[in-house]
Order: structure tokens, then C-alpha cells, then sequence
């Protein structure tokens, strides 16, 4: 989490801005990643499923089955940048 914010979606921002291109990061701003920080790593991913609390806030407020089981595409890792 400490790499995410400095090394990526910094980066992704300054780098998408640059070709004028809009890149929305709902779960990108500091107070979620500090919020999902409080959660143990069962709590938030599993064999099937990636971001389990958005997920089921998600369906709690009705959005499609289809749209919860699309194929999610992410954006490069934080993790692959050195320190």
C-alpha cells in the first residue's frame, strides 16, 4: 500500500494526463486505500473474487450481475516498480 499511491496511481495520473487522457480511480483516493488498510487481506480478496467489500456493497445496491461478474482489466502493478 505504501508503493500504491507514489509509485502507481501517481504515476498513472501524471502519465495519463500528459496524452489527455481521463483515468478514474474510484478506489484510488487516500482515504479508501487508508480505509482498506483496516481490513485483513481474507476480508478483501479470495480464490474468486478481488475487492470482496465493494463487491458486496455493489450488490446490496442493485448493481447487475452482469456488470459484478464482467472481466475486470487492471492497470500495471504497483509492485513491479523498484523503491
Amino acid at each position: 500500500m505504501e508503493k500504491l499511491i507514489k509509485n502507481h496511481l501517481l504515476v498513472l495520473n501524471k502519465i495519463s494526463s500528459h496524452f489527455n487522457i481521463e483515468v478514474f480511480l474510484p478506489y484510488g483516493h487516500e482515504i479508501v486505500m487508508d480505509c482498506a488498510s483496516k481490513f485483513n487481506v481474507n476480508e478483501l480478496i479470495d480464490n474468486n473474487k478481488r475487492k470482496k467489500p465493494i463487491y458486496d456493497i455493489a450488490k446490496r445496491n442493485n448493481v447487475s450481475q452482469e456488470i459484478l461478474e464482467r472481466r475486470k482489466f487492471g492497470l500495471v502493478s504497483a509492485f513491479d516498480y523498484p523503491d
